[in-house]
């Protein structure tokens, strides 16, 4: 699984790829905010869950939830940091 963050201006769109199947989760954030809230939950392990606007980012044991009106996507740990980079 590949994952990216797509920015569009004052919005981005999450993809997920793999083997020429892609999936996109748009979202009513910036990609700068959602990396910012990423790298903050990556930094603090003790910080459960963070919000950005309407957004809403889950730790979980072995990924971080990404949860908006309009879906949801979850990251495994090693994919994030590459995320983010």
């Amino acid at each position: 699984m590949r994952y990216a963050i797509q920015d569009t201006g004052p919005t981005c769109a999450l993809t997920a790829t793999e083997n020429h199947n892609a999936t996109m989760l748009p979202l009513p954030i910036s990609g700068d905010d959602l990396r910012t809230a990423i790298r903050a939950m990556l930094l603090d392990p003790h910080m459960a869950q963070s919000e950005v606007g309407t957004v809403q980012l889950v730790r979980r044991p072995d990924a971080i939830a990404i949860i908006s009106k309009t879906g949801s996507f979850s990251i495994n740990w090693g994919h994030l940091t590459r995320l983010v980079a």
